[in-house]
């Protein structure tokens, strides 16, 4: 396994780096928090569009220190966390599992260089104000401003509803695709909430997980010192499937799983393990049984459909992002018996895409080879 793994001293995970590394200073997420309740007027909207079970989840802040923690024993090489117990990590199942976002369908894609009517035309409103645009983004400010005008409206009209129910999916997307720009929101993100019986069709899930994956590869490294991507998933997906790590919670576990770890009293669900020594210890001394490969209790029809596509190994894809879902090493969270894996596909020619070279270039242009097969 080892002449798998490339990226050497550079990783914050090496015994030297973690020796190092000094707690004090504050490691940073960049994350969005959204706790407003959808409107009983606009969730059969939110179920069109596929954003009705993930709604139920208060995306509240993750403790910064568990994710240090993981992001140490990330390899980027595999996409997996090295653990005592084996190698595990993230996948479609848990994004369905957890968030009930739909992991098949098309793939979210498209250039990233939005137009400047991209919010009017999705919309048929857009800020007035200059400051409420900051380069081809919108601040999220206003979209929550526009929202708390909707919510004052006592009986709304459908277009009030649908324009309601589009604000609300674009700070959900906010918060699955957080990134470092700092509360707001970049156009491209604008046309796939023009038509929500359209935006449905799209594969929410896997590229919400893509992002993350590309955002854990970035991080992991000794020198970065803040990570984007959805940490919510991250930190739920950890409380299951070690739940030593997981705060109490009187909540039974239900489908989508997140609600259980991610109500608003997050001062009530504090973990014993504050410190990042604490989460170190209990991840470096696991032992059989610490691990579960297979928490969830229920799986609901609505995902049944989808089961097919969770031990694929293939590739998920977000926008200029393209990443490897490595479900071959990690075969006992699908309760098969795990054979030896395939040597892990090198990505560096896509790493090395970023958002600025697909402002003008689709997918299909920039990843040729992946989109025939």
């Amino acid at each position: 396994m080892s002449d798998l793994l490339t990226l050497g001293e550079t990783h914050r995970g090496t015994r030297a780096n973690v020796a190092a590394y000094d707690d004090s200073k504050r490691f940073r997420l960049h994350t969005h928090l959204f706790d407003r309740e959808p409107s009983e007027f606009i969730k059969p909207y939110l179920d069109r569009a596929g954003f009705g079970v993930v709604a139920k989840i208060n995306f509240r802040s993750v403790d910064s220190k568990l994710v240090v923690a993981m992001l140490e024993r990330w390899r980027p090489e595999t996409h997996t966390f090295h653990l005592p117990t084996g190698e595990c990590t993230i996948m479609l199942e848990d994004v369905s599992m957890l968030f009930g976002l739909r992991i098949d369908g098309r793939a979210v894609v498209g250039e990233t260089k939005g137009p400047n009517y991209a919010c009017l035309d999705a919309l048929c409103i857009e800020p007035f104000d200059g400051p409420d645009r900051v380069k081809g983004s919108v601040k999220l400010t206003w979209i929550h401003d526009e929202l708390d005008e909707l919510e004052k409206i006592p009986q709304p009209t459908e277009e009030q509803n649908i324009l309601h129910a589009k604000l609300y999916i674009l700070s959900m997307i906010a918060v699955l695709f957080p990134d470092k720009s700092h509360n707001v929101l970049h156009s491209s993100w604008f046309k796939f909430v023009k038509d929500l019986n359209e935006c449905g069709k799209y594969s929410w899930g896997s590229a919400c997980l893509c992002y993350l994956y590309r955002e854990l590869c970035k991080a992991c490294h000794v020198d970065v010192k803040s990570v984007a991507g959805c940490s919510l998933l991250l930190a739920v997906w950890a409380y299951y499937r070690i739940p030593r790590l997981a705060p109490r919670s009187e909540i039974a576990p239900s489908y989508p799983y997140a609600v259980r770890f991610a109500q608003r009293d997050m001062e009530y669900f504090v973990s014993p393990n504050t410190y990042l020594d604490g989460y170190r210890f209990i991840l470096d001394h696991m032992v059989v049984g610490d691990f579960l490969w297979r928490p969830y209790a229920k799986y609901p029809r609505c995902v049944q459909r989808e089961a097919r596509a969770w031990s694929a190994t293939t590739y998920i894809i977000c926008f200029h992002m393209v990443e490897m879902h490595h479900a071959d090493r990690v075969r006992l969270q699908f309760g098969f018996t795990q054979d030896i894996p395939q040597p892990p596909r090198c990505l560096e020619d896509h790493h090395a895409i970023t958002k600025k070279d697909v402002r003008d270039a689709a997918y299909t242009v920039l990843n040729i080879h992946e989109n025939n097969e």
